[in-house]
């Protein structure tokens, strides 16, 4: 079919109608709002009242978790400094460690760098940065059971030094090499008894500071 004069005249009438109908339309909700800002509707005076109890309610949530955070600060950024101290000892240990600390310097690398920056956001926010995912994934990647104490670990730790104990050892005429790297693995355990000593630490703060956050 031939495309005709008259054939882009209707076109042209539907597309300049269509135009004219928004411009008509948007003229009209323009009108709306202004007068809708110019006369606001009123609430009934119940619904009124009950809104201005809820922000009531609302604000004096709300400072009340200022109240709890302002008071936490200044603990919360002293004991990110301690863990930050323990965290640089224990990276100058594990370097001295067996494979196994090796590999997991990268790890406590981590730790240290997220320990600097929630302590930093503590300072710059004037409050303290709730690290509670960060603090669980943390006790997540070391599987700790929940019946898991300092007790227990402490418990653990001495069966596994009296074990490695180097005279235990020479009385049971062990090789040389082997009470070289009995002493190593002693030396490991001690220090991952630190870092495991820290997690209980922190699995014990984290109610603390998810009920603080939930206020």
């Amino acid at each position: 079919m031939d495309i005709t004069l008259e054939h882009i005249l209707i076109a042209l009438t539907i597309v300049l109608g269509l135009g004219l109908l928004a411009c008509v339309g948007f003229v009209i909700y323009a009108v709306h709002c202004f007068f809708e800002a110019l006369f606001p509707k009123r609430l009934p005076p119940e619904e009124a009242a009950k809104q201005r109890e809820e922000i009531a309610e609302h604000n004096k949530r709300l400072k009340r978790r200022c109240r709890a955070i302002s008071y936490d600060k200044y603990d919360y950024v002293r004991d990110m400094d301690a863990a930050v101290a323990e965290t640089i000892e224990l990276q100058k240990q594990i370097r001295g460690g067996g494979e196994t600390w090796r590999n997991m310097e990268g790890t406590i690398v981590g730790d240290r760098a997220c320990l600097n920056r929630n302590r930093d956001r503590a300072i710059a926010y004037d409050m303290p940065y709730a690290p509670a995912d960060e603090m669980q994934a943390a006790l997540d990647f070391f599987k700790l059971p929940p019946n898991f104490n300092n007790a227990g670990l402490t418990k653990a730790y001495d069966k596994m030094r009296a074990a490695l104990d180097p005279n235990t050892l020479k009385a049971q005429k062990a090789p040389k090499g082997v009470i070289e790297k009995a002493a190593q693995q002693r030396d490991d355990a001690e220090t991952y008894l630190k870092l495991l000593r820290g997690y209980l630490n922190m699995q014990s703060e984290l109610p603390r500071i998810k009920e603080l956050y939930s206020q």
